[in-house]
């Protein structure tokens, strides 16, 4: 079985992050022929409103490119922003 593509950002979402991040993202969406890509969210320790809105586009890029991306590992800060956002049923 061959390994996933995976996407580990960087352990702050935020304003200033967000962009890099994305590009790195769409690198890893576009380098792999997998129909899966997993975004391990395990280390992100700061993340705002903006981080929020990147793992939408996330979802959004991964769609455009008819790939399934799920968010793995999600850290206990990124779980309560997405639940207290109300958009786990998005991710």
């Amino acid at each position: 079985m061959k390994p996933l593509a995976m996407f580990k950002p960087s352990d702050e979402l935020t304003f200033q992050t967000v962009q890099l991040n994305r590009e790195r993202f769409v690198n890893v969406l576009t380098s792999h022929q997998d129909d899966d890509v997993s975004v391990n969210l395990s280390q992100v320790n700061v993340c705002d409103s903006a981080g929020i809105a990147l793992l939408l586009e996330l979802k959004r890029l991964g769609l455009a490119q008819k790939k399934t991306v799920t968010m793995v590992d999600v850290s206990p800060l990124v779980d309560s922003w997405v639940e207290f956002c109300g958009i786990k049923p998005l991710l």
